[in-house]
């Protein structure tokens, strides 16, 4: 039973990727080095563009923080 559950899972994960029609094109580096940090120095940040290249709307369900 787990065995068919589990098969049945990853088929669902398949399919709803492939017919997923949302992308994500980044226009600049997708990564980024910040070098040495101070410990105390408080929080940094960075910025990544990207834009919806797909033909349904695209949902960002979290933002971790």
């Amino acid at each position: 039973m787990k065995r068919i559950f589990a098969t049945l899972a990853i088929l669902f994960c398949c399919v709803s990727f492939a017919l997923a029609d949302s992308q994500i094109t980044f226009s600049a580096e997708k990564k980024h080095d910040f070098g040495n940090i101070k410990e105390d120095g408080g929080p940094v940040t960075t910025e990544f563009t990207f834009v919806n290249t797909g033909d349904t709307p695209l949902v960002i369900k979290a933002l971790s923080r």
